[in-house]
């Protein structure tokens, strides 16, 4: 089996917009400012074998993506910025703790960065299209099975 890094990004995709919390899901920064609401942006960060998680015969990779949410830093009333931004983010990392499914291919969420990086979230602003946005990164480790098609025999 070749690398999984399109279809595990094409499965996350899917998952965090069956959540229903996102008005768009996008796979790649916006250039323009993001709609209203709570969109989420998912980027690819790094690929790494995992070598805690493979074998002689097989070799699980690391995969790292960043999923960022945003809202309008100027939306009203400012007191539920971040709280609905967390409220979003706890949503996520619930599903991610719980039965997320990335498809077959996906053994877990590192959540305590035994492969190297662990899970976590982080606060900050970006702006795009002119406008401020209130964001939150979560860097999202997953150990893939069977990452490198050398090993798999």
């Amino acid at each position: 089996m070749a690398s999984q890094i399109g279809t595990t990004l094409s499965n996350l995709v899917s998952a965090l917009k069956a959540l229903g919390i996102f008005s768009s899901v996008a796979t790649v920064e916006p250039k323009g400012a993001p709609g209203k609401g709570l969109t989420a942006a998912i980027f690819f960060a790094s690929a790494a074998p995992a070598a805690g998680a493979s074998s002689l015969k097989r070799a699980s990779g690391l995969y790292v993506f960043t999923v960022r949410v945003y809202t309008d830093m100027l939306a009203e009333p400012t007191a539920s910025i971040d709280p609905e931004l967390v409220a979003a983010v706890d949503k996520v990392i619930d599903a991610l703790a719980g039965d997320f499914d990335l498809g077959a291919t996906v053994r877990n969420v590192d959540f305590f960065g035994a492969q190297g990086t662990p899970l976590r979230a982080e606060a900050g602003y970006i702006e795009a299209g002119g406008k401020m946005f209130r964001i939150v990164d979560v860097t999202l480790p997953l150990v893939v099975n069977d990452a490198f098609s050398e090993f798999v025999q």
